[in-house]
């Protein structure tokens, strides 16, 4: 059954879903812009504006990387290198949307009570940078296209050093091959199903 977040429905429709949720979520703060420009800012009180602008930011700093958090608990797929769901996908990336667009509100919430642009505006760059850096993509529902520690550990490498390939070892991702040592040793990589 479907309950809207992805539930029960395919990859393609989740990330048509995470399309519409990233737009409407990126574009209500840019209409609340573009009518706070067309009205003109009237004269404000200096004071809340700040006040605003302070929370605002202080949503952002602590609202973005705790809902980052919650996205990588969403994505916990990945760490067993397989595709995250369409519904914990759209839990996680609609959490840092709903932040990010949240504190976009209110900082220009704060330009439109304190009748300044500036400093209202500076959550709302932030906010903008956000959305723009979490663009809804497609390989964010797939698995990892790199060896795991297990996989490497069963072919006999540590696992243990950067990249997860012990020393010596290489990885050839887009030919799906990785190489050991003086390369006589090749094994099937993550495409062939190890």
């Amino acid at each position: 059954m479907d309950d809207g977040l992805g539930e029960g429905v395919s990859r393609p429709v989740a990330l048509r879903r995470a399309w519409g949720a990233w737009v409407v979520m990126a574009a209500s703060p840019v209409v609340w812009a573009l009518f706070l420009l067309g009205v003109g800012l009237a004269e404000g009180s200096s004071g809340m504006g700040l006040g605003l602008t302070l929370l605002a930011m202080g949503w952002m700093v602590a609202g973005v990387p705790v809902s980052y958090v919650v996205r990588l608990h969403c994505f916990r797929a990945t760490w067993l290198d397989r595709p995250v769901e369409p519904a914990s996908y759209l839990r996680g990336v609609c959490t840092v949307w709903g932040v990010a667009s949240l504190g976009a509100w209110l900082g220009l919430t704060a330009v439109a009570v304190g009748g300044s642009w500036w400093p209202g505006v500076m959550p709302v760059v932030l906010a903008v940078g956000v959305m723009l850096a979490l663009r809804p993509e497609k390989a964010a529902m797939a698995a990892r296209a790199s060896w795991s520690v297990g996989q490497v550990r069963a072919a006999g490498g540590s696992g243990g050093r950067a990249g997860g390939l012990a020393m010596g070892e290489t990885s050839d991702v887009a030919s799906g091959f990785s190489t050991i040592g003086d390369g006589s040793d090749t094994l099937p990589g993550p495409a062939e199903g190890v």
